[in-house]
């Protein structure tokens, strides 16, 4: 495939790259200082003791969370650049495709390489005309189309030129074959000429036009990203979702995998009312007793006294008898995995109001429920603003009995309830007799993880239709080929019990057939698709965050 697109927008691309690692390890740097002087601070507090340190603590806090916030202004136009340049590279690499793929229909009429001719000439006429390939690309990128036109007329009114000339060498070249003496210019051949010409020009215009769409598209789908990427330099200062994310996945100061992960920030939103952002970390293999996977598995099918779902009403309930001043507030939730099931779970409990729970004396509202790499747990509530941002190839969005009904199966329950409570004391003989309810539920995973984003979405991840356009698809992470080509047999490795002459034993079984695999969802920090201003969507003002508290597990850290 020819690469004229590609080829041509590569200055920009390298340009765009080069100012996305440079403004990334700038705001890197920028963070350490940022966590370096909340480190030195932990430090000088530590020696002294009551309402004083708190209240030193608490303003250090404040301002660690209101410099993250302008820190995060490079990380939006990093990221912008980042979308952009990867925009250009898609789009190229699609239209050159596209351009590519013109199928010559007068194949019979007129020659494959005099087709190849005049589609290069078209094609490179437009891109290489008057002015400098960087004016060029300028050019496209704030006028989209427009330069296009204004490019084509004088392209195409070279080309009567091109076809006359093809069709004289291919007449003068067959009058000749035979006879290198016969006269080119016999009304005979003429004819054959003028014939022929008119055969090409019918050709050359269908050719004409199926390139000008393509170049006119190309042009306003670059426009369009160049748009998006001057509102991020137009105005920085919002708060991206991936920003709310860094509250529990940032490579210094994460939640994640920790002792404590359940975080409250105070905040005020852009309408003056007073709200609480709370982060629920997800799954930790090292915590077998309340965010284990298990835990997860548990929480996925609906099974009651979840351990971590305790937890996170014990972080708020203590939170909220501290401070009082923030009875009737806001509430945003931030959920990563299992944490954005717990979101789910904890929303859908404060916003009923037919039950009393320890939390209801607060008299909190639920405005935004924010999750990652989370599965939907439930119908939503009518009150309250969920973005969901799932990766592509992550399986774990997958992994509710809201979205499977193989996962509310009561055996696959029981024996979830019975991991979670002693992994160690589980029967064998539960997981022996329900083999073939096991593995349905994992084919079931299998063949949803196969399908394409749009089929998931309408298929499991919202059969009903009620998240609408709350659900958003994560593209820009690494492609780890989860998903099959349909025609190739692929193969598995699992383990399954069997009697053999040492007694019950895991042996192997290759399994063909789709395997799953969950590296993308450990990937939601690196996305810049998460960083556009157009996931600013709770409302929350960046600089009114207070101080962050953070809750472990058992206690208040």
């Amino acid at each position: 495939m020819s690469n004229w697109l590609q080829n041509h927008t590569s200055p920009v691309k390298n340009t765009l790259n080069t100012i996305w690692n440079k403004l990334k390890d700038l705001q890197n740097e920028f963070f350490k200082y940022n966590d370096d002087y909340y480190v030195k601070s932990q430090d000088v507090a530590n020696h002294y003791q009551g309402a004083s340190a708190v209240a030193f603590l608490d303003a250090v806090g404040t301002d660690i969370n209101k410099a993250k916030s302008h820190l995060e202004h490079l990380g939006h136009v990093s990221s912008a650049s980042s979308v952009l340049s990867s925009a250009i590279t898609n789009t190229s690499q699609s239209y050159d495709g596209k351009l590519d793929g013109i199928i010559n229909e007068s194949k019979y009429e007129v020659p494959q390489n005099v087709f190849d001719s005049w589609r290069d000439a078209l094609i490179n006429g437009v891109l290489q005309a008057d002015g400098t390939q960087q004016t060029f690309l300028n050019d496209v990128l704030t006028t989209g189309s427009t330069i296009i036109t204004q490019k084509w007329s004088a392209v195409y009114n070279d080309s009567a030129a091109w076809i006359t000339l093809a069709a004289d060498s291919i007449v003068l070249d067959a009058v000749t074959y035979d006879n290198p003496w016969a006269d080119t210019n016999s009304k005979d051949t003429q004819k054959l000429e003028k014939d022929l010409e008119g055969k090409f020009t019918n050709s050359f215009d269908n050719l004409a036009q199926e390139i000008e769409k393509h170049l006119k598209d190309w042009a306003d789908e670059i426009h369009s990203a160049y748009t998006t990427f001057q509102g991020v330099m137009n105005n920085p200062d919002y708060l991206s979702a991936r920003d709310l994310f860094y509250y529990i996945g940032s490579p210094r100061d994460h939640t994640q995998n920790t002792n404590k992960p359940i975080t409250i920030t105070p905040y005020t939103n852009k309408e003056g009312q007073k709200g609480l952002l709370i982060t629920i970390a997800g799954t930790d293999i090292s915590h077998w007793w309340d965010t284990s996977l298990f835990t997860a598995l548990q929480t996925g099918v609906g099974a009651p006294d979840n351990p971590y779902l305790t937890e996170i009403g014990n972080a708020i309930n203590t939170y909220m008898s501290q401070h009082p001043e923030m009875n009737g507030a806001d509430v945003t939730f931030a959920g990563y995995s299992l944490g954005g099931m717990a979101a789910q779970d904890w929303a859908s409990e404060i916003m009923d109001t037919s039950k009393t729970n320890q939390l209801s004396q607060y008299h909190l509202h639920v405005a935004n429920v924010v999750t990652y790499g989370a599965p939907v747990m439930h119908s939503p509530d009518a009150h309250v603003n969920y973005q969901m941002y799932d990766a592509n190839h992550d399986p774990i969005p997958l992994l509710s009995s809201y979205e499977n009904p193989q996962l509310s199966d009561k055996h696959l329950v029981d024996i979830v309830n019975q991991l979670v409570k002693n992994p160690l004391g589980v029967n064998v003989w539960d997981i022996l007799n329900n083999s073939d309810r096991i593995e349905t539920a994992y084919q079931s995973l299998q063949k949803a993880d196969t399908l394409p984003w749009d089929k998931k979405l309408s298929s499991y991840i919202d059969t009903k239709h009620e998240y609408q356009d709350n659900l958003h698809a994560i593209h820009d992470l690494t492609d780890i080929g989860n998903i099959d080509d349909g025609n190739k047999e692929t193969f598995h490795v699992d383990y399954v019990w069997e009697m053999t002459q040492n007694g019950f034993q895991q042996v192997p079984v290759f399994i063909p057939g789709h395997s799953l695999n969950f590296e993308n969802h450990t990937k939601y920090t690196i996305s810049n698709q998460l960083n556009m201003s157009s996931t600013d969507t709770t409302g929350i003002d960046p600089q009114t965050f207070g101080p962050t508290e953070y809750f472990g597990l058992y206690t208040h850290q």
